[in-house]
């Protein structure tokens, strides 16, 4: 200050806190301060931040790289560069020739993808680099991205249809993050091929008490109940299997506007109903007397009258034997 006069030019660059005091005839006094900007005509301010890849099941081999930069300053800024790397790999830098005018944002694809096929967490950290960049504090940014794998996450609307015999199920919010508030969804599974039935088995699940997990036995929410389950009620390990005629279970997931919690993950997989054995495949007796069985024959007569044990010797495993008796 030069006789109570700022001169940009003498202070030079950079932040200046300007302080006013004032004390009256009765000896009253107060100051007040505030701070000046002197900054160059080219001086830029630009941030970045990671728009994508976000965490995601079945991220892949050529992912994009996008990321969002902001003008943060009063001048148009033209011509920059941006990187990024992965795990402390390397750089990957390209230049960028597009124009930001003060307070806008522009979304920048990098033209080589990343490789993140990898089931595992990545740590991408991504700058831009102005010559006439004045506050470098905002020209990095690090965040961590998670490839969850075959895992499917729970999906809004009531219109979800997967044809899956083979998925990790779970919540909105992956495995690390808390399902969302005020989410209401449905989804049915349907198996893969015709003879075989859907079969969820619970993993881990933690709901808030307001909070509902609803199972149904078929392909709508119309279709017999399995149960309506929240808080700590199913177990790792608690299995439910269709019996529906297309194989299909339906499940419906609301959440209230309160708390929320883990939620849950869980596996899809089909159950194969059992085939008919043809009894070429075991040896019976019964009593002392063994049983000739044709070959490719799914039935047999005992014509024998009395008492007797029926022993039944197989390579597979018999899951039912039908038996009839007349006099």
């Amino acid at each position: 200050m030069t006789n109570n006069v700022f001169s940009p030019s003498e202070a030079g660059l950079g932040i200046h806190i300007i302080t006013y005091s004032y004390t009256n005839e009765i000896g009253c006094s107060n100051t007040i301060s505030q701070s000046v900007l002197v900054y160059d005509a080219s001086s830029t301010d630009l941030s970045i931040e990671l728009i994508s890849p976000v965490n995601a099941p079945n991220l892949t081999n050529s992912e994009n790289i996008i990321v969002g930069i902001t003008n943060e300053f009063f001048n148009n800024a033209t011509a920059f560069d941006v990187s990024y790397s992965i795990n402390g790999g390397e750089t990957i830098t390209e230049s960028v020739t597009q124009t930001i005018e003060p307070n806008e944002t522009f979304n920048y694809t990098f033209s080589e993808t990343a490789d993140l096929s990898e089931v595992t967490t990545y740590e991408i950290i991504v700058s831009v680099i102005e010559s006439n960049d004045m506050n470098l504090e905002d020209n990095v940014y690090t965040d961590s991205i998670e490839n969850y794998g075959n895992l499917m996450l729970m999906p809004e609307g009531i219109d979800n249809e997967i044809t899956t015999c083979q998925v990790n199920f779970c919540d909105n919010g992956g495995l690390n993050e808390n399902y969302s508030d005020n989410f209401s969804g449905v989804v049915t599974f349907y198996p893969e091929n015709e003879d075989n039935m859907i079969r969820l088995t619970i993993v881990s699940f933690a709901l808030d008490y307001s909070d509902y997990f609803n199972i149904y036995d078929g392909n709508s929410i119309n279709a017999p109940s399995l149960g309506n389950y929240n808080g700590f009620s199913l177990n790792t390990d608690d299995e439910f299997t269709s019996s529906a005629d297309d194989g299909s279970l339906t499940i419906q997931f609301n959440s209230g506007s309160y708390t929320n919690d883990n939620g849950w993950e869980a596996l899809i997989s089909c159950y194969s109903l059992t085939p008919v054995l043809a009894l070429s495949q075991a040896s019976f007796n019964f009593g002392e007397t063994n049983l000739e069985i044709p070959t490719e024959a799914n039935s047999f007569v005992i014509s024998n009258s009395g008492e007797g044990i029926l022993n039944v010797v197989s390579s597979v495993k018999v899951m039912v034997i039908k038996m009839l008796f007349w006099l």
